[in-house]
């Protein structure tokens, strides 16, 4: 019996091995298949940024163009007059750029290469930048507007379809099918009603 548990039990840490082994085997391949994501979701956003014009793919190393391809980002005539140039993306920053054009346009952009290098823009670009912050807030606050008549419209809506389902009932629709906002003018109304026969009582009772 006791050779019996002996072996039963250096199967278990066997098979306790076997299973650490595979964990390990399995996170590792996790791992890889995460940064082969990665690796694809890089791409596809790098080709996206090129494909808006946003940047191009280079080679240059610094001496030749014998260099890994990589994404520059477009700021020709923006530091200088009738200059070619750009600005080195690294991976890791990517995912800024994509959401800085998708939110700012061009204008996100050419701050955030101005951020980069510390340095100011022309003052003729300067201006336009400014011109697009105010031109995002404007459109900002048109969509809050929009969004904000949306909602009185779809409130608006159920109300007429809480009404309508109402006079459909036989007794007629009820002083609660009618909206807050409404309730509030005729209570104000029938305030305002009190005051005035109250003013006139105090008034008889003068004479």
């Amino acid at each position: 019996e006791r050779d019996t548990a002996r072996r039963r039990v250096d199967e278990l840490e066997a098979r306790e091995v076997d299973v650490v082994l595979l964990r390990e085997d399995l996170e590792k391949r996790t791992a890889e298949l995460e940064a082969a994501k990665r690796k694809v979701d890089l791409a596809e956003k790098k080709a996206w940024l090129a494909a808006h014009d946003v940047g191009f793919f280079s080679m240059w190393n610094g001496t030749d163009h014998s260099g890994p391809p990589k994404l520059a980002l477009l700021c020709n005539d923006t530091f200088a007059w009738a200059t070619a140039d750009a600005e080195d993306v690294l991976d890791e920053q990517i995912d800024t750029i994509v959401e800085l054009f998708k939110s700012e346009g061009e204008a996100g952009v050419i701050k955030w290469i101005a951020q980069q290098r510390n340095m100011k823009p022309m003052e003729s670009v300067g201006k336009w930048l400014f011109g697009c912050d105010a031109i995002k807030k404007e459109r900002d606050d048109l969509q809050a507007e929009l969004e904000r008549v949306r909602a009185d419209n779809k409130a608006l809506d159920k109300w007429r379809a809480d009404v309508t389902m109402a006079l459909q009932r036989p007794e007629g629709a009820f002083f609660v099918d009618v909206p807050q906002h409404i309730k509030d003018l005729v209570k104000e109304r029938d305030e305002l009603r009190a005051l005035v026969a109250a003013n006139k009582e105090t008034k008889h009772d003068a004479i």
